[in-house]
């Protein structure tokens, strides 16, 4: 009896295993991937082929799915900022107040728009200065500081400075450097900025005033030279001028109209004087005083004037550049040190007949690209001049007057105290200066050669700024930048 209740109970354990196996089979059967895969009844060679089928099924489901919202997706305008709707054409400038802890927004020198912002705190202290915009990302997230988000990103410096949006602007110094913005206001100026517009980090209160003077440049024609006719005489071939010499004097109407005639043979397939395009992008300008670097790159040029080899001119004095220094002083009968003195610069220039020593350096960028450089002097070089940044406003095509305004960073004293008309510094309660004043003096002290100012004058496109500044650029100023000038 035991017997038949046992095998009956082994049969009936069969037969709930069959019906499980049907069950898992009918499932396997079905839609349901997931079950299939993680089930251990499965063999291996279908879940191989199951999971080609979900990839297939996936792929179709998201095609259809991207047809779907492509039909349904409807046009989102964002509408411009209002006060960006009425403002005139020109360059745009923001002003950031560090201590006021507001950014001004100026287009052509006209303020449109402000905002409360919050600068780097005590160890992270936004420098202050003048800075472009290098890059613009709608969606940028910092890799210096755990990913932290930064929207509405526009980069300063390629260090780690920027304007970006954040929902935490408390209205002091909290960041770790950048200049946060309100998130609205963040997205509101990246629509309106562009590439390359200047922002301005002061210690004071500062506002743009216009300002004019003979050393601010003005728009030329820019045609080219070689095209360029330089009266009758150029019109008259060298044979006719040759037999109109030896005459001397007694030369007959005559022969003068046959030189006329041949002129106009020769100069009949000439082709018409014709204009260089000019580019649209904004020059940047610096001139400072000459630094140490600039002074060794001065020497290094001379030395190869006057035919000694002082190696590459990279504005180092290497072993090259101490020798060749050796072999002048030997050959100009002065003590031979190999040091890179005043002395030695007087002495080469003297040699190379050229006259006084520069005692600055004219800088000229566009498009994040070094142009040129010339030496320039400045009066006074010993004292100090301070950081001044003037723009050109906008202008039409061929305008020949072009107006400009001026901001003073930091005034031609130590303090800035001084240029507020006190002996403390700016408080929040100061209002912004504007006072054209250390601009005009600091231009006063600058002399440009005349070439070099027709040369820039025929480049100059709205937009264009010049700094002058004592402190030179910084460290921050390289490949794919405009000068970044700092003022501590």
């Amino acid at each position: 009896m035991c017997i038949v209740f046992s095998a009956l109970l082994i049969v009936f354990a069969f037969d709930t295993a069959e019906a499980g196996k049907k069950r898992r089979a009918k499932a396997v059967g079905s839609s349901n991937f997931f079950l299939q895969l993680f089930s251990s009844s499965t063999p291996r060679y279908k879940k191989r082929r199951l999971k080609r089928q979900k990839v297939r099924y996936k792929k179709r489901y998201n095609r259809r799915k991207l047809k779907k919202r492509r039909v349904r997706r409807k046009v989102r305008t964002v509408p411009a900022p209002v006060w960006a709707k009425s403002v005139p054409d020109g360059p745009v400038q923001m002003i950031v107040s560090l201590p006021e802890q507001r950014v001004r927004v100026y287009k052509n020198g006209e303020m449109v728009t402000s905002s409360p912002v919050s600068t780097g705190k005590k160890g992270y202290s936004t420098p202050a200065g003048v800075f472009s915009i290098l890059q613009r990302k709608k969606r940028h997230y910092s890799n210096l500081y755990d990913s932290a988000p930064m929207p509405y990103m526009q980069r300063l410096t390629w260090s780690g400075i920027a304007l970006h949006g954040s929902g935490h602007v408390p209205r002091y110094p909290a960041s770790h450097g950048c200049v946060r913005l309100p998130h609205k206001f963040a997205r509101d100026l990246f629509r309106f900025s562009r590439r390359g517009a200047h922002v301005v980090v002061t210690d004071h209160n500062a506002a743009p005033v216009d300002i004019e003077h003979a050393n601010l440049f003005q728009p030329m024609a820019l045609e080219d030279p070689a095209n360029e006719p330089e009266g009758v005489a150029k019109l008259i071939p060298a044979s006719a001028s040759v037999a109109l010499r030896g005459s001397q004097g007694e030369a007959s109407s005559a022969i003068l109209v046959a030189a006329m005639k041949q002129a106009e043979i020769e100069t009949r397939d000439t082709p018409p004087v014709k204009k260089v395009k000019r580019s649209s992008a904004p020059l940047r300008i610096l001139i400072a005083p000459r630094t140490g670097p600039e002074r060794i790159k001065d020497i290094q040029k001379m030395l190869v004037r006057l035919g000694f080899d002082p190696g590459p001119i990279d504005g180092v004095a290497g072993r090259a550049t101490r020798a060749a220094i050796k072999e002048f002083e030997e050959y100009a009968r002065m003590p031979v040190t190999g040091m890179t003195t005043e002395q030695l610069v007087t002495a080469l220039y003297r040699e190379a007949g050229i006259g006084e020593v520069p005692t600055g350096r004219i800088y000229v960028r566009q498009s994040f690209r070094e142009i040129f450089d010339a030496p320039v002097s400045i009066a006074d070089e010993d004292m100090p001049i301070g950081t001044h940044l003037f723009t050109a406003k906008h202008f039409v095509k061929d305008a020949k007057q072009v107006n400009w305004m001026a901001v003073t960073l930091k005034a031609a004293s130590d303090s800035h105290g001084e240029l507020l008309g006190g002996e403390e510094t700016a408080t929040k309660e100061d209002a912004p200066v504007a006072d054209p004043a250390p601009a005009l003096a600091a231009l006063s002290r600058v002399q440009i050669p005349d070439d070099i100012r027709q040369r820039i004058s025929r480049l100059l496109t709205p937009g264009t700024s010049l700094v002058i500044s004592d402190q030179g650029m910084s460290r921050e100023t390289g490949p794919g930048t405009d000068f970044v000038v700092l003022t501590k």
